[in-house]
């Protein structure tokens, strides 16, 4: 008959991971009691004792967090320090475990890999929040050294091409270093489609970004994406010991706290896997360093039609371009930085504005409007106005011909 406390453990390494068989080896129990006792949400009875427990002033904080999402046993005892508890945390997982609901997947072959072979990553989805006014979708991009576990997060608002990549190299740096390949599922960004043999076609932007850094890129099966477990497992470890019950008041906050937890708890436990912490593994890794490169360009490329106002329309706002330019088509370059664009024409730079803050707004740069007055007339163009409202002024170049005196 198996304690409770052996229960637990059984549960913690099935959880974390291990198959049934690994765990009939590391315990010495049945393999078949080890999957009766993970098979069921219960525990074995006992005779009820008299005296309290030292956790039962904390049972009622336990069960509202527990109905708000926080199920992992780990984050729960962190939360109870936090609120003065002195107990161990098995007495928390004990407690815990049956109002835990169980989560139940199939077993798993792993393949482990030598020191500095393959990074594994992937998008996970962290619900709604609001970013300046509008709903966006939160995502964490997660980086997990396959051979020490080492993880990277960044929340993101964005899974475009610019961000994943702009991620990338974040991770990169992070780690110091780049794996000599990288394992991802079939994201839209990494394979664009598969050939008539199910080779996966990979996005040629990407492939010049594996390139740069020197990394092979390498593509789950299609529906086979336990193939990467490494870093499936770390998304439901960041949401469960990270995620559920934090508060943030931006995402630039949000990351700060993911950067703390990483540092002082995620790659610094024990991995239930390697039983060992992934800091001190990842000492054995074998990196490929950086060196002096610069960054990747991750800047973000778009065609627009310069509009007779001289000015160009980019996610809702209005951005000056010199006059003559009316009518032209421009490439817009949106800066790595998130913070600028660039217009240019001909290969040239002729306007740097910083991005507007929402919708609607009129960036204008007066210089772009020099020597419109001296124009030929011939091509129509409208005069920016730094007005507060939208209202745009129209009139013939003739208008201004008058004005500066030219016949």
């Amino acid at each position: 008959m198996l304690r409770s406390g052996e229960i637990l453990d059984i549960r913690q390494m099935y959880e974390d991971g291990l198959s049934i068989s690994e765990i009939a080896r590391r315990t010495g129990k049945d393999r078949k009691t080890i999957r009766t006792w993970i098979q069921r949400d219960d525990l074995p009875k006992r005779r009820k004792r008299s005296s309290s427990s030292i956790l039962d002033p904390f049972k009622p904080f336990i069960q509202k967090k527990m109905r708000v999402g926080v199920v992992n046993a780990a984050k729960m005892f962190r939360l109870l320090k936090e609120q003065g508890y002195t107990g161990k945390e098995r007495i928390v997982r004990a407690y815990m475990s049956p109002l835990r609901p169980m989560v139940e997947s199939p077993a798993t072959v792993r393949f482990e890999t030598e020191p500095g072979r393959q990074a594994q990553v992937d998008w996970a989805e962290f619900g709604k929040v609001e970013v300046d006014g509008e709903e966006r979708t939160l995502y964490a991009f997660i980086m997990v050294l396959a051979y020490s576990r080492m993880l990277y997060v960044e929340y993101t608002t964005s899974t475009e091409m610019a961000t994943f990549l702009r991620c990338h190299i974040n991770a990169f740096r992070f780690l110091g270093g780049v794996p000599k390949e990288i394992l991802y599922d079939n994201l839209k960004s990494v394979v664009k489609d598969r050939d008539e043999n199910g080779r996966p076609r990979f996005n040629e932007r990407f492939l010049d970004f594996a390139a740069y850094y020197g990394f092979q890129t390498r593509a789950c099966l299609p529906y086979h994406a336990w193939t990467k477990g490494k870093v499936e497992r770390p998304v439901r470890y960041l949401r469960e010991n990270f995620f559920q019950g934090t508060s943030f008041g931006s995402i630039p906050d949000l990351n700060r706290q993911a950067q703390h937890w990483l540092a002082t708890v995620a790659n610094v436990r024990v991995h239930g896997t390697t039983n060992e912490q992934p800091i001190t593994r990842f000492a054995e890794e074998q990196l490929t360093p950086l060196g002096l490169q610069p960054d990747f360009d991750t800047s973000r490329y778009t065609s627009r039609r310069v509009s007779r106002e001289a000015a160009v329309s980019v996610e809702g706002n209005r951005y000056s371009v010199p006059w003559h330019l009316a009518g032209r088509d421009v490439l817009v370059r949106l800066l790595a930085d998130g913070k600028r664009l660039q217009v240019l024409w001909q290969d040239q730079v002729v306007a740097t504005h910083s991005l507007a803050q929402g919708r609607g707004q009129l960036v204008r740069d007066p210089a772009h409007f020099e020597g419109l007055t001296r124009a030929k007339a011939g091509r129509p163009v409208t005069v920016l106005r730094p007005a507060p409202t939208d209202e745009v002024e129209v009139r013939p170049l003739d208008y201004y011909d008058q004005l500066a005196g030219v016949n």
